[in-house]
């Protein structure tokens, strides 16, 4: 395995790990913006 796949490899991960992060964010504003509006 050549360093740069692994470097690939290596910045898929952190974009991935961010996307997911991410995405999570934009739930909990959902959640909390439904519970606000419905409260």
């Amino acid at each position: 395995m050549s360093p740069y796949k692994g470097l690939c490899v290596r910045n898929s991960a952190q974009s991935n790990q961010a996307a997911v992060t991410l995405q999570w964010g934009l739930l909990a504003l959902r959640c909390h913006h439904r519970e606000k509006m419905s409260a």
